[in-house]
């Protein structure tokens, strides 16, 4: 009778490994920021509030060093709002910056918002002062799908601006 070598299962197993883990790559797993890192472009100063301090803010908070996939979150962020709010930007009623928040003088954020990562949070303003705010946690798992990415921001925006 023909034996089976004692190695071969586990040679089964070890060439099992990498299709397991490109299927699983593959799914509908939310998306981690990668590890690669690019430089992030110089910061301008803080932006104004929305014309006469109330309106909407869309604040995009990131860290000196961004990877690609936070910088889609604000390409599509900044296409989002120009695609489904104009009149409000035009306006000044809905206001859209990108802020470092690890500059020194946008270090307070991070505690205003309570951030631990990369984050989107949208704040409404009342007379200059902050009267609402979210942050979108789930943008991360709308990156890869454009059309969901828009839908979730517009509706979570829309809200803010009771639109």
């Amino acid at each position: 009778m023909l034996q089976t070598p004692r190695w071969l299962p586990l040679a089964l197993l070890l060439a099992l490994v990498p299709l397991v883990g490109w299927v699983f790559a593959r799914s509908d797993t939310p998306v981690a920021p990668p590890q690669e890192l690019v430089s992030a472009p110089a910061e301008a100063a803080d932006v104004a509030l929305p014309k006469g301090g109330t309106g909407v803010v869309a604040t995009v908070f990131h860290g000196s060093a961004r990877c690609p996939s936070c910088v889609t979150l604000e390409e599509q962020t900044r296409e989002t709002l120009k695609a489904l709010f104009p009149k409000e930007l035009a306006s000044g009623k809905l206001v859209f910056r990108s802020v470092n928040a690890e500059a020194p003088e946008h270090q307070h954020y991070i505690e205003d918002y309570r951030l631990t990562s990369i984050s989107l949070v949208v704040a409404r303003f009342e007379k200059g002062t902050r009267k609402d705010w979210k942050t979108l946690q789930d943008v991360w798992q709308h990156l890869r799908d454009p059309e969901s990415f828009r839908r979730y921001v517009g509706q979570e925006t829309g809200r803010m601006l009771n639109l």
